[in-house]
């Protein structure tokens, strides 16, 4: 049995949350938690999406291996925020990641800089939530 707060892998899991809103949130209900890594856009050159570079309607989230998968977990996804995506099934594990679609329409609503990207993962329903990474949305 996997001890969730000892025997986490480093690379997939990251030590203390530097999401403020998170932290404080974590901190007022008594839990020190860490981390899943963050997610990736596959589509992004040097941390900014340009909307023009993304063929068809889907961008398409890199979501890192987490020590605990099974199948059928499923993931939400959240950009400034507001949740864009709602208990999509992961699917097949690629290179070490889960490939999630961001539709283009969802990018589109967030542009601007430093938009942040996270991640709840659900592994047999339990949540484990992910740092963020910030990227600049750009329509070209």
């Amino acid at each position: 049995m996997i001890d969730l707060f000892n025997d986490l892998n480093p690379a997939v899991i990251l030590p203390r949350c530097s999401d403020q809103r998170g932290l404080i949130d974590r901190q007022m209900k008594g839990i020190e938690m860490d981390l899943l890594a963050p997610l990736e856009i596959k589509e992004a050159v040097e941390g900014v999406i340009k909307l023009t570079h993304i063929t068809g309607k889907f961008a398409t989230a890199l979501i890192p291996e987490p020590v605990v998968n099974r199948p059928g977990d499923v993931v939400d996804v959240r950009i400034a925020g507001k949740e864009i995506l709602s208990q999509h099934p992961v699917g097949e594990l690629v290179d070490g990641y889960f490939q999630v679609p961001i539709g283009k329409e969802n990018l589109l609503n967030h542009t601007g800089p430093k938009k942040q990207f996270e991640y709840v993962y659900y592994s047999s329903m339990n949540p484990y939530h992910s740092d963020f990474i910030e990227y600049d949305i750009l329509h070209s």
